[in-house]
């Protein structure tokens, strides 16, 4: 078997069905034998950004590793953005990227220089000896690092003739076994306070600890809120405050700001979630998270647990159980102080042929179906997304703005489609967004028949440089754009587009949502003064 065959054989032996990517000299061979040989997915992206991209949406919605496949030179280079932001997501992704030992081909480079600031790990295959052994450790290593590897093939070799071993299965992984010290000091804090939150981060959504938690919640009598990422977890929870940090409710910062003892549970205590330490001072602080590594990383804490959110959780409530330490009520006085939970009441602003953003995000959620998957690209528009448009569960939440890059959306919300196909796929963008890297890759989705709702959210601007030159009091035209109707572009792209510049307009989408039958672009026209 040649090389590029046994490659692309030990991927699919390794339970890989589907790999997101662009064709060129350095993987055709490869990709040719796992879709032709194998009979397994490839989904043909229009560019190597969108390739890492939907490889990241289909991992984060469930579908295991992701796995994304590239040319040499300048097919991994256009990849480094989509990289760092799977990085910073934490996705386990393999990129199997081709490449060359020809100094003198013009697509020559130093690959792994370039990766390496990115944060993704690097493994290159040197032989025919040793090509089954780097697949599979790429592999292993995105599981358990979370991050995403660059398996790095030279074209040089893939011609070679490869002894192919099925892979044996991966060994398994004994459980952690809790350190007694680590749990003494915690259970010692959690048995002093009187006032305890619970804070669940996307750790707790990958070991699926949501039951656990609010057992835990429940024994000691806690409310629990959830960082960003982990943001529907506890959706529609008596005992959830909503989210930690910036975005957090008025009424839930009034109970996080009453907590004594925060118990953080595979969350990574970013400064965004404690904003910048302000909000857990004066608190004990307990944090756990599955890779020791990250504890006590950006904040100092009062006791850390290295396990799984899940396990943590169960062996809290145990040992409570035997020291017979009794609940707090604090989960009363919680529940007292978000019954003043209303809807904000605000003023709608739509008219002259614009849509009040936050009208615009409310009708979105009504009528676009429940059982969704939803993604969110980078914009000015995300925070008022993040409270006004929901998704049905964490893992059905697909989070873009891990690296703060626009043009993240379309190709995670495509990527999960794949993960989740049996339902539709909501994306919410801005029209910076959409003409950076949705504009390519709606065709794809077009042309693999997905599921997905596109919602832009039209301002004509890159809003975020819009505000600074109004606060700064410059001219703004520089962040202004006339682009082109949307509507018109999905149609030409082989999808379907609705414009929507008034309430009544937007009251209609019903049907066109209703009536789809494959991509549909709702082009929304926000006023840039009238975004939040």
């Amino acid at each position: 078997m040649k090389l590029s065959a046994a490659v692309a054989k030990a991927f699919a032996d390794h339970g890989v069905d589907t790999i997101f990517g662009l064709m060129g000299e350095g993987n055709l061979l490869i990709i040719d034998h796992f879709v032709h040989e194998l009979g397994l997915n490839y989904v043909a992206t229009a560019n190597e950004f969108g390739a890492v991209t939907m490889a990241n949406g289909y991992a984060q919605a469930g579908g295991g590793v992701g796995v994304a496949t590239v040319t040499q030179g300048p097919g991994l280079t256009n990849t480094i953005t989509a990289l760092r932001d799977a990085v910073s997501a934490g996705t386990p992704l393999v990129l199997l990227a081709g490449d060359t030992r020809d100094v003198e081909n013009k697509q020559y480079i130093e690959q792994a220089e370039y990766i390496a600031p990115t944060g993704a790990g690097f493994i290159a295959v040197e032989s025919r000896h040793s090509v089954l052994h780097d697949v599979a450790n790429a592999l292993h290593r995105a599981r358990r690092e979370r991050r995403p590897i660059v398996l790095n093939v030279p074209v040089e070799i893939q011609h070679d003739d490869v002894l192919y071993r099925t892979p044996e299965g991966a060994a398994e992984v004994p459980p952690a076994v809790l350190d007694e010290d680590e749990m003494d000091a915690a259970l010692g804090i959690i048995s002093l306070a009187r006032r305890p939150l619970i804070l669940a981060g996307h750790g707790a959504v990958l070991s699926g600890a949501g039951d656990s938690i609010l057992a835990l919640a429940d024994r000691i009598g806690a409310p629990v809120a959830t960082t960003l990422r982990a943001k529907e977890l506890f959706r529609g929870d008596p005992r959830s405050i909503g989210i930690c940090g910036g975005l957090a409710s008025p009424e839930g910062s009034t109970v996080i700001d009453r907590a004594d003892c925060i118990i953080a549970l595979g969350a990574s205590l970013s400064k965004l979630t404690t904003e910048r330490g302000a909000l857990f001072r004066g608190k004990a602080v307990i944090e756990c998270d599955a890779d020791p590594a990250r504890l006590g990383a950006n904040l100092d804490v009062d006791a850390v647990i290295a396990g799984d959110a899940a396990d943590v959780a169960q062996a809290i409530v145990g040992f409570l159980d035997l020291a017979e330490i009794a609940p707090t009520r604090f989960h009363e006085e919680a529940a007292g102080l978000l019954a003043g939970l209303r809807d904000d009441g605000y003023r709608d602003s739509s008219g002259d042929g614009v849509v009040d953003l936050r009208t615009a995000l409310s009708v979105i959620d009504e009528v676009v179906p429940v059982d969704r998957t939803l993604a969110v690209d980078v914009g000015r528009f995300m925070e008022e997304t993040v409270r006004r448009v929901h998704a049905p569960d964490a893992r059905s939440y697909i989070y873009g703005a891990s690296y703060g890059a626009v043009g993240i959306g379309m190709g995670t919300a495509i990527g999960a489609s794949f993960a989740r196909p049996e339902r539709p796929t909501l994306l919410i963008c801005g029209d910076g967004g959409f003409m950076m890297t949705g504009l390519t890759e709606f065709n794809t989705a077009v042309r693999y028949g997905r599921d997905l709702i596109c919602v832009v959210l039209n301002d004509g601007c890159y809003g975020a440089e819009e505000v600074q030159f109004r606060d700064l009091g410059k001219n703004r035209d520089l962040t202004l754009f006339d682009w082109p109707g949307f509507e018109g572009v999905a149609t030409a792209l082989g999808g379907t587009g609705v414009t929507v510049t008034t309430l009544h307009e937007l009251h209609g989408i019903k049907s066109a949502i209703a009536e789809r039958s494959g991509p549909l672009l709702i082009d929304i026209r926000i006023s840039p003064d009238g975004m939040i």
